[in-house]
């Protein structure tokens, strides 16, 4: 009876300590990483290529005349998670060829928001100085806004081809 147990314990110490009994392990880590690239962006679109022309206005010499409003889409792309707001600012006053300008004040905008809950300022003054047209919301999100431009034409403004440019810049804050 002794020799059957010792078989038996012999044979599960020798099963127990089998390789085929239990499996060798090993584990190594490695790194796993991305970058997402950051995206601040800023476009404008709109009839004339995005361009703001009024065309041709008739002026009246007894008063004042508002040329037909003009809009352009400005849109911003931001992954960057913090606000930002998108300004504008004339690159010189609008002048003709025979050194004539519009007169401060001449051209004002007004922002309708698009998409988000941004905010949208209304009656702002368009000069070579900065003026905000939008702020994003706190997070920061992708947005778009119309522009809508308006021109006044006094009775005393001279004839001809009037141009500038225009730069919108988009701010992180």
């Amino acid at each position: 009876m002794k020799i059957p147990i010792l078989l038996a314990v012999a044979l599960a110490i020798w099963t127990w300590h089998s390789p085929s009994s239990y499996a060798l392990s090993k584990s190594v880590e490695i790194k796993v990483s991305a970058t997402v690239a950051p995206v601040f962006e800023i476009s404008v679109e709109g009839p004339a290529g995005g361009n703001i022309e009024f065309g041709t206005i008739h002026r009246d010499p007894h008063q004042s005349v508002t040329a037909p409003s003009k809009e352009v889409i400005i849109k911003a792309r931001s992954n960057l998670g913090q606000p930002y707001e998108i300004s504008q600012k004339l690159v010189g006053p609008l002048v003709n060829d025979s050194g004539k300008s519009f007169g401060e004040g001449s051209i004002t905008a007004r922002a309708v928001n698009n998409r988000t809950d941004g905010t949208a300022y209304e009656s702002v003054p368009v000069s070579t100085n900065p003026t905000v047209l939008f702020r994003s919301n706190p997070k920061g999100h992708s947005d778009s806004v119309t522009a809508v431009y308006d021109l006044e034409v006094q009775p005393d403004q001279d004839a001809g081809f009037y141009t500038t440019g225009l730069v919108y810049t988009i701010t992180a804050l």
